[in-house]
């Protein structure tokens, strides 16, 4: 950074706290963060966890993990819950325009799921499946007028 460059006009970003995402009880295989986005109020942060979606030397399907926090006022994250995304490896989720819907795209259960979200508390509830293709990726709300 330049001596009169600001963080602010460079884009610098620098690093307030490290913060792990949960994962189910007693999960213990491989895990990897897939999407995170940010509420139209501000308000909460979603992040979609990938887990190994096979149990540890078992056949047993592991459903992937949604998790919000809670974004307070001073920026600190806190945890409101976490949520299975009902199948196997979550890639890409999205939110509605107004924030009261949540879709996600689970691409080895070959499902999209829908999820209501209640824009106080930021809390997930299960309202859908819809089985689509053989994997997939992506899952984007379009509003049609």
């Amino acid at each position: 950074m330049g001596a009169l460059e600001s963080p602010q006009s460079s884009g610098a970003l620098t690093a307030k706290k490290t913060i792990p995402v949960p994962l189910p009880s007693g999960y213990t295989g491989a895990k990897n963060g897939a999407e995170i986005a940010i509420a139209p109020s501000g308000k909460f942060l979603y992040v979609s966890m990938r887990l190994d979606y096979m149990a540890q030397g078992s056949a047993e399907t592991i459903p992937g993990s949604l998790v919000v926090f809670a974004i307070e006022d001073n920026g600190e994250l806190t945890f409101v819950e976490q949520q299975s995304s009902r199948g196997a490896t979550p890639r890409q989720f999205s939110l509605s325009r107004d924030g009261k819907q949540l879709i996600v795209g689970n691409q080895n259960s070959a499902t999209v799921e829908l999820f209501a979200v209640d824009t106080d508390s930021g809390k997930l509830s299960f309202v859908a499946e819809q089985g689509v293709c053989s994997s997939p990726r992506f899952a984007l709300f379009a509003e049609i007028q």
